[in-house]
């Protein structure tokens, strides 16, 4: 006896005893008559049983096949139930999605996805990191990744959704009790909140402003540096010093006179966005049905707004 045998040859047996009959059988299952005729052969030879007796007009179980039917109906239903729950699996959002995003973007776009894909689909869990540092997503176990500026992660497949429009601003009640600039290089001895990590303990920060062809590179004081978007506005805000900020950040206040656009003939080149997947994809129809939700957002492209 083997140790194994084919479930093939369990499913011929039970559609045989089910219809009464090979040929039966062999059309309910597809298959020719001599093919299921060979299953059961093989059958009986693994097993060292006789499972049925054959006539030219029928075909049944003997005594031993009648009572081995049973068991042999069972493990059948059991393997197409287990077909079935892989397939359920694969096609239901379930487990857990690893997302990272820089805090902003979050915010402002991720949050309501997220909430809603929760609602959507109880199985499925969210781990979203908002990370200011760009790790590899192999390496940080991320099913996805919204980063802006440009890639470190060469592994990665990535697909740009948009550009940010970068911007110079300042408080009114700061630009009148110094003065408003006129060149980049006006900008050299103002202080300013400087968004990001300071590298090496300076307090330094560098900005690019185009005019055409030209561009002017210029550094200047932070006097604030912190890595929160939302920090370095409600500062310039309240008069402190200068920021360069993301449009989307400071449109409502620059539109209400809150704050002043400095510099608007000097843009700021704009800084690319992109959505990250693994070169290997993970996640299966979890990420799938996010990505669903996030599409129209993603076509959207509220991030793309200019000055």
């Amino acid at each position: 006896m083997h140790d194994r045998f084919d479930l093939e040859d369990l499913i011929c047996f039970v559609r045989v005893v089910d219809l009464g009959g090979i040929s039966a059988a062999a059309r309910s299952l597809g298959r020719s008559k001599q093919t299921v005729s060979r299953r059961l052969h093989a059958l009986e030879q693994d097993l060292d049983v006789r499972l049925l007796e054959r006539s030219t007009r029928s075909v049944r179980p003997t005594p031993t096949g009648q009572r081995l039917y049973g068991a042999a109906l069972a493990v059948v239903s059991a393997a197409h139930h287990f077909v079935d729950l892989t397939d359920e699996v694969k096609h239901r959002p379930s487990g857990v999605l690893r997302i990272a995003s820089p805090p902003l973007f979050a915010r402002r776009f991720l949050a309501p996805v997220v909430e809603e894909f929760l609602a959507n689909h109880p199985d499925a869990c969210v781990h979203l990191e908002l990370e200011l540092r760009h790790e590899r997503l192999v390496e940080a176990n991320l099913d996805l990744a919204f980063r802006i500026g440009p890639l470190e992660d060469s592994s990665a497949i990535a697909r740009r959704i948009g550009a940010a429009s970068i911007v110079c601003v300042g408080s009114p009640a700061y630009l009148d009790a110094t003065r408003r600039p006129e060149h980049p290089e006006d900008l050299r001895d103002r202080p300013f909140v400087a968004y990001g990590r300071a590298p090496h303990r300076t307090t330094q920060a560098r900005y690019i402003f185009t005019r055409g062809s030209s561009k002017h590179e210029v550094a200047v004081q932070g006097r604030l540096q912190v890595n929160s978007h939302e920090i370095a506005h409600s500062a310039c805000r309240a008069g402190l010093a200068l920021a360069v900020l993301p449009w989307i950040v400071v449109e409502d206040d620059v539109r209400s006179g809150v704050l002043e656009h400095l510099l608007p003939d000097w843009p700021i080149p704009l800084v690319d966005l992109y959505l990250l997947r693994p070169s290997r994809p993970t996640g299966g129809a979890t990420v799938d049905a996010f990505l669903e939700l996030v599409e129209p957002i993603l076509e959207a492209a509220p991030w793309n707004a200019t000055p």
